[in-house]
């Protein structure tokens, strides 16, 4: 007789079980025989069939049983293990939820973990504490203290972080622990690798300290009773080298990550997980101590294996090319990894999904390779897109979402690239004030990150101003007595002091530990770090006698005018733009000095308004990683001189000198101003009217277009100024000449004598022109006049002018076909006029705007 294989025979168990199972099985061993059955198939690691038979005998069970009967629960739970088995995570957990009488979070209870914030305290391992949604809408059924109960949890909770919901996950690991350690005991194995889950989701979900300080307890435990060799203890390495290195502490992490890859090798195998895991790890941290050619050489070497081992389309694989790039990238080899990137992101979105962590990261790092490659355009597009993808998904519940941009930013500041890093940190001040609010901590928190970035790039002043408005959103937020708030308060008198700002230095830190001595004592690290500084700066070689010096007076000109989230406005920014705008408007009216003054009046009586909206614009042209290249401000002030005074360099800058404005702060306003061009065509871009608003449109307006087509045949008479010793001589003239016409002479033959413009031979006769050629005051004047009749003098740039219209006449509206295309440009600016109006009263409902007194 020829022998079953080992999974035919468990089918043919299972069969007979199901075959004559009743409602008595309940009463003798069928059970117990079925449960069997399907847990040899699943040792056999035959997972599918496994899945098929738990299947089969969840079905009988429920229909001789009931859905609630305890053995219907655990065919449920051997379903879900099948299911996991074999990575069908939805529908494993949903089985788990059957198994274990657990809610469904999207129709039932939400169970949220509370992460450790300020105002949220993280519950300890061993005193777990229901969540705020748990303990609204009712807790969940206690954990059973029986060992295959315990489990279940275990493996539910690791569905939950496979799919990423680490909220429940870290609030089931937490519930389960303190349960394990009573049942099972401190160091029992399953007790450890609950703890070993735990620490992984903590680390996943940026709780880096909890994490380390579990880690610490785990790793010498798991090391006496498992064994400083067994795959689990190894793991917990692996997974605590990793933290350290999210934390920066960069020699420690190293040190763990070398000892983790050689006894994982040895023990393991050069192709085991752990190794490769530890191997990548360790390209990681020459990347960040800017080694990218050893993290090139590693990467290069172990990509192929990561293939073989997890398959070209694993996450881990993906990770691993994705870090290869990078550390090209980082050694200036941009060219060469342009086309892998747009190899690899298009697998990743197919793999991982499109809004997906490392998708977004790898779509970020491939945007600095454009801008590092001067293809900005694409940068930009590419950049959007990733970022619209990233809004979509991220949620005020959806810390995970924001550690991609956290981590590349962290990334470049631990290898000195603090404009990459400034970049980044951009970014994530956009994504934190969006979805976090601009007040909360971590937000915050990030600012004051940016400006180490900035300081470190010699940027100080942007850092200072930085500095200055976190505080000041800190005070009015957190208090000042707030540690937060102190901490930046004693880190801008270290920018203060870095600019030999000394007195004003010296005044923040005594703030600062004033507050720190009140609120943390006089042997606090932070009271400490704070008194040394103070210390440093009243040192007397910092403050030389100056008994018989006069106090100096403030510069007006460095008066506050406003502040935008704490940015001062000062009186010298509102005059530096008015003289900007003022030269515009008077070289755009220059034929007409009468309305450029009109336009520069009302320009004066809202320019403190314009400005904070200007800076608004600036400051999130800033806040979603906009960067105005150096040579692009380079072009810029290169075309002024060029276009405004004919290449003269010269007289470039004795222009700017007659302004009392240096080259440095021109140089910034054009900045500004390329900054809210960028921000309000990034916020137009989108904007693409449909065939039908066109059309309707031109409905509406078509009989604007007509005037707008209006033409004239008129006469003119034009003298010239400098043909005079003063213009009221010149202005007599055309007075006396106005007369001469008024008493019958004739306009033409005046003309021939005495106009000096282009159409002086032709007795000031133009013909028919259109009325849109002419400047604004001679337009407004030809309307007034009725047919034949002569105007007023009219004073131009430079000349008097004479006008006599003779006839005008308005066109039927133009076809739509023939002004389509100049309707949709209409329209399009309307509408992007209202977006970016829409856009600033957003901005300004967000940002804390204060006017500190008139202008």
């Amino acid at each position: 007789m020829k022998l079953l294989p080992a999974h035919a025979l468990a089918f043919a168990v299972l069969f007979s079980i199901l075959c004559s199972h009743t409602a008595r099985a309940a009463e003798d061993n069928s059970g117990a025989k079925a449960d069997a059955a399907i847990s040899a198939l699943q040792t056999a690691g035959k997972y599918a069939d496994a899945e098929q038979a738990a299947q089969a005998l969840v079905t009988a069970r429920i229909q001789a049983l009931g859905a609630d009967n305890p053995e219907t629960r655990l065919a449920h739970r051997a379903l879900a293990a099948a299911l996991f088995a074999q990575e069908k995570l939805e529908a494993a957990e949903a089985e788990y939820r059957l198994a274990l009488q657990l809610p469904d979070p999207e129709t039932d209870v939400k169970h949220s973990f509370a992460p450790a914030t300020m105002d949220s305290p993280l519950p300890p391992p061993g005193n777990p504490s229901a969540s705020k949604a748990e303990a609204k809408a009712g807790a969940p059924p206690p954990i059973p203290a029986d060992e295959a109960t315990l489990l279940a949890h275990q493996d539910f909770a690791s569905v939950l972080t496979m799919e990423g919901k680490l909220d429940e996950a870290a609030g089931r690991l937490h519930a389960l622990l303190p349960v394990m350690v009573r049942t099972l005991g401190a160091e029992n194995r399953q007790t450890l690798l609950c703890k070993s889950d735990l620490v992984s989701v903590l680390a996943t979900h940026s709780h880096t300290d909890e994490a380390e300080a579990l880690s610490r307890s785990l790793i010498p435990a798991a090391t006496r009773v498992l064994g400083a060799e067994d795959p689990a203890t190894l793991k917990a390495r692996g997974d605590f080298a990793g933290i350290l290195f999210y934390q920066g502490k960069i020699a420690e992490a190293e040190k763990e990550m070398r000892e983790v890859l050689a006894l994982s090798t040895r023990v393991l195998g050069a192709e085991d997980k752990e190794a490769l895991r530890a191997s990548i790890m360790l390209a990681k941290v020459s990347h960040v101590q800017d080694k990218n050619a050893d993290a090139e050489a590693w990467l290069e070497k172990l990509l192929p294996v990561m293939i073989k081992v997890f398959g070209a389309d694993h996450l881990e694989t993906l990770v691993c090319q994705s870090d290869l790039l990078a550390a090209m990238a980082a050694q200036g080899k941009n060219a060469q990894v342009v086309e892998p990137y747009r190899r690899l992101i298009p697998t990743e979105q197919r793999v991982l999904g499109e809004a997906d962590d490392i998708t977004l990261q790898t779509r970020w790092r491939f945007a600095g390779v454009l801008y590092e490659l001067g293809l900005q355009d694409e940068a930009e597009a590419e950049y959007r897109q990733a970022q619209d993808l990233s809004q979509r998904r991220i949620s005020l519940d959806d810390r995970l979402s924001l550690t991609a941009p956290a981590t590349e930013a962290a990334d470049h500041h631990l290898r000195g690239k603090y404009a990459l890093a400034e970049f980044s940190r951009r970014r994530l001040i956009f994504l934190q004030t969006r979805f976090l609010g601009p007040q909360h901590p971590d937000t915050l928190r990030s600012r004051t990150d940016l400006a180490e970035d900035l300081e470190a790039q010699g940027k100080r002043p942007e850092a200072e101003a930085e500095l200055r408005a976190v505080l000041a959103l800190q005070e009015r937020a957190f208090g000042p007595l707030n540690p937060e708030t102190l901490g930046t308060r004693r880190t801008l008198a270290e920018c203060l002091q870095a600019q030999k700002k000394t007195p004003e230095a010296l005044a923040e830190a005594q703030r600062a530990l004033a507050g720190h001595l009140k609120i943390l004592g006089e042997d606090h690290p932070d009271t400490m770090a704070s008194q040394h500084l103070v210390a440093a700066l009243s040192s007397p070689a910092l403050h030389p006698p100056q008994a018989k010096a006069a106090p100096a007076k403030p510069d007006p000109a460095d008066r506050p005018l406003a502040t935008v989230d704490g940015e001062p406005i000062t009186t010298a920014d509102l005059q530096g733009m008015i003289q900007a705008q003022e030269q515009q408007l008077r070289y755009q009216f220059r034929a007409e000095p009468k309305k450029a003054e009109q336009k520069i009046a009302e320009f004066k009586r809202t320019a403190l308004d314009t400005l904070i909206d200007s800076q608004l614009l600036a400051n999130e042209f800033k806040h979603v990683g906009g960067v105005i290249r150096p040579e692009h401000l380079a072009n810029d002030l290169e075309d002024i001189i060029q276009t405004s005074f004919q290449g003269d360099r010269g007289a470039f800058l004795a222009d700017l000198d007659k302004q009392g404005m240096s080259l440095e702060k021109f140089r910034a306003l054009r900045q500004r101003l390329m900054m809210i061009y960028g921000m309000r065509r990034r916020i137009t871009a989108e904007i693409k009217p449909t065939e039908e608003q066109v059309r309707a449109y031109y409905d509406k307006h078509k009989e604007d277009l007509a005037r707008a087509a209006e033409e004239v045949k008129l006469h003119t008479l034009t003298l010239l100024k400098t043909l005079h010793k003063t213009d009221a001589e010149a202005r007599a003239q055309a007075e006396a000449l106005r007369t001469q016409i008024l008493q019958g002479a004739d306009f033409e033959k005046i003309a021939r004598a005495e106009s000096k413009d282009s159409h002086a031979d032709d007795g000031g006769a133009w013909g028919w022109t259109p009325a849109a050629d002419l400047s604004e005051d001679v337009r407004a004047a030809a309307a007034a006049l009725k047919q034949g009749a002569l105007s007023e003098v009219i004073e131009q740039t430079g000349f008097y002018l004479l006008l006599r219209v003779d006839d005008r006449r308005t066109p039927a509206p133009p076809p739509y076909d023939s002004v389509k295309e100049k309707a949709a440009a209409a329209l399009q600016e309307e509408l992007g006029q209202e977006l970016i109006e829409k856009k600033i009263n957003h901005l300004r409902e967000l940002a804390d705007i204060q006017k500190l007194g008139p202008v």
